[in-house]
């Protein structure tokens, strides 16, 4: 029992005295870790203490008198199989050598300059593409996030860190600290976001933060590199770029728009119509792949098409099908149902199939109108009539047409109003000019695209004059000076257009282009519906309209969590758009509905960039987490210094 004790208190004095030189120069470099795993070498320890408290057993051997041999005789006779410890040169040689070892592999970290610190500028990608499993089945995100930590932890005590985020937009996410705890909750709140990168946003950032920096600036970009080629920027500080990913082999939607089936084909049926579904697929890998393309409702297929996939390249695909509205799921599988590919992610996009095939549009007039209601409904309009005593903004419609009477302020959608008595926002009235000849009009103007008017005639119309932000489309020749018969200007995403006759006052509703007019603007104010079919962009805004009485809305992500969204002058700003799948906003009573798809079709493209360009600057990818300053090969070369220090002394006579 004494010799165990004895033999414990020794190996904690060699232990002791092994290590304390390394913890005294990581105490006084201020050294931290890139890889602490490594430490689990010096485990070697135990069984080396093993071997040298088991007894060895020694061969017999005939001598002519065993007075000398007296120790090892007694020690034979011993039952124990273990000996006492003792102190021993070689044995400290080794267990310093293995320290080292051990050390080296865990990487130790020291600051070039321990007088000002370093500033570490890290840029993390936040990008859809970063959402990628290729790294042993691990996303390049909590790639790139680990090796983000792995630089943190080696912070020296007079070191600096920010961390910024870059994907459709960059912001900092930890200001300038030497806290590790902060910078390490900052990056554990990060999670990627499914919009593409823009990284020239980010670099500028990383360029004013690292001119702010409290220490000598250093630039670290942790990406994939799959973003478009950024423009030069003086970061005033070294580049240092941590490429992740492992393959480009990738397929996924880029584009779907929904459209109405015309022509020869299958009837609507009651509550389900024919419906052409447009999809664009790209192929950025190498090889051509077989895929299908299948449209889902409630996770169920009910339809799909397969199709061939060359190397990069897009493919459009067109499936017609009856379908009721509501949301739609466009997915790409593979010809044995499963996954594609590494990036799941792009391998989905959503649709959305109106509640109606035309665009809502309330007609107001004190009167009958007829040539106008003719109009709006044989170009596709789903017309609502309305006289000035009845009339109640209804966000439901797209397009509001005033004839002959103007509200106090116009509803927040595309107007069209008809000889008005009063100034219509920039635009106001004059007095009346008679028989005005059509001169000219804006033929690129969306309004009046395949418009033709040399052969209207107008009896009488009121001068419009424009004010800030307004513009002539419809110019006319009349005694004094030119008359404007038509106006235009934006009012935030509405369209106000402004006719300053009469219109059963002219030979207008008689000619062609009153109709084609007509479909014009209902095609312009039906952009909200294509919007809703196609999908926004992730990250994309999209103002919503709600009754005016409603002052806030509730938005529903797709993954079920729950925002206050408020609302004002019955439109609601949605702006957390950066997940795909399909929103609800609930205001009041009503529900709508809208599809959030992919940010950036670049972003299907994951090939992992080896080169980064800055202008005339190339900046080569490097492990994640390297370190120019570290030392781990000193101690390796330590260590071999220190095992042949120990060959010498076991083999020297002491």
């Amino acid at each position: 029992m004494r010799d165990a004790l004895a033999s414990v208190a020794t190996a904690l004095l060699l232990l002791g005295a092994v290590t304390l030189p390394f913890v005294g120069f990581g105490l006084l470099q201020g050294v931290g870790l890139a890889a602490p795993t490594g430490l689990l070498l010096g485990a070697l320890a135990l069984p080396l203490l093993l071997l040298y408290v088991l007894k060895s057993r020694r061969p017999q051997q005939k001598v002519a008198s065993v007075a000398f041999w007296r120790v090892v005789a007694t020690e034979q006779q011993a039952t124990s199989p273990f000996k006492r410890l003792r102190r021993n040169l070689v044995l400290a040689l080794q267990l310093f050598a293995l320290a080292s070892l051990a050390y080296a592999l865990a990487r130790p970290v020291v600051q070039a300059d321990a007088g000002d610190g370093l500033a570490h500028v890290i840029v993390l990608d936040t990008s859809a593409s970063m959402l990628a499993r290729d790294h042993g089945g691990r996303a390049r995100f909590d790639a790139a996030r680990a090796a983000a930590l792995d630089l943190v932890r080696s912070l020296g005590p007079r070191d600096h860190a920010t961390v910024i985020a870059a994907d459709r937009t960059a912001w900092t996410v930890v200001p300038w600290t030497s806290d590790y705890a902060a910078l390490a909750r900052g990056l554990w709140e990060l999670a990627p976001r499914h919009t593409g990168t823009q990284l020239d946003d980010a670099l500028i950032l990383a360029a004013s933060a690292a001119r702010s920096g409290p220490g000598q600036p250093e630039v670290h970009l942790l990406s994939d590199g799959a973003f478009p080629p950024p423009a030069p920027v003086a970061l005033g500080a070294p580049l240092r770029f941590h490429a992740f990913g492992q393959t480009g082999e990738n397929v996924g939607v880029v584009a779907v728009d929904v459209r109405p089936r015309t022509g020869p084909g299958p009837s609507a049926q009651r509550g389900a119509l024919a419906w052409e579904v447009f999809v664009s697929v790209r192929n950025a890998g190498e090889v051509e792949r077989e895929a299908y393309v299948g449209l889902e409702r409630q996770g169920l297929v009910v339809a799909a098409r397969r199709v061939t996939l060359p190397p990069r390249s897009d493919r459009p695909v067109v499936i017609e099908a009856r379908l009721p509205p509501g949301p739609l799921a466009v997915r790409l599988r593979g010809t044995d149902g499963r996954t594609l590919d590494v990036l799941p992610e792009d391998d989905v996009a959503w649709a959305l199939i109106p509640e109606e095939r035309g665009v809502p549009v309330g007609l107001v007039a004190a009167g009958e109108s007829p040539a106008l209601a003719r109009a709006l409904e044989a170009a596709g309009g789903l017309l609502r009539v309305m006289t000035p005593e009845t009339y109640q903004d209804d966000p439901a419609l797209r397009l509001y047409v005033f004839e002959g009477w103007v509200p106090a302020a116009l509803p927040p959608r595309d107007c069209l109003v008809v000889n008005p008595g009063v100034a219509v926002g920039p635009v106001g009235v004059g007095d009346e000019v008679a028989r005005p000849r059509v001169a000219g009009w804006d033929r690129d103007d969306p309004l009046l695209e395949f418009v033709e008017l040399d052969d209207v005639q107008v009896a009488t119309s009121r001068r419009l004059e424009l004010g800030p932000g307004a513009r002539a489309l419809v110019q006319a020749e009349a005694p004094g000076a030119p008359v404007v018969l038509l106006a235009a200007y934006q009012e935030g995403a509405a369209t106000r257009a402004v006719v300053g006759f009469d219109l059963y006052g002219s030979t207008w509703p008689l000619r062609a282009s009153f109709p084609i007019f007509a479909r014009n603007a209902l095609v312009l104010a039906g952009r909200r519906d294509e919007l809703a079919r196609g999908g926004l962009r992730a990250g994309d805004p999209l103002t919503v309209p709600v009754p005016a009485h409603v002052s806030e809305v509730v938005l529903f992500r797709p993954d079920g969590r729950r925002e206050v969204v408020p609302a004002r002058d019955g439109q609601a700003y949605v702006a957390a758009t950066d997940q795909t799948g399909v929103y609800e906003v609930h205001a009041g009573d009503r529900v709508e509905r809208f599809c959030v798809n992919l940010g950036a079709p670049d972003e299907v493209r994951i090939a992992p960039r080896a080169t980064l360009e800055l202008g005339d600057l190339q900046v080569t990818s490097q492990a994640a987490g390297t370190r120019p300053t570290e030392v781990a090969p000193w101690f390796a070369g330590l260590a071999v210094l220190v095992l042949v220090v120990e060959a010498w002394a076991f083999h020297r006579r002491w």
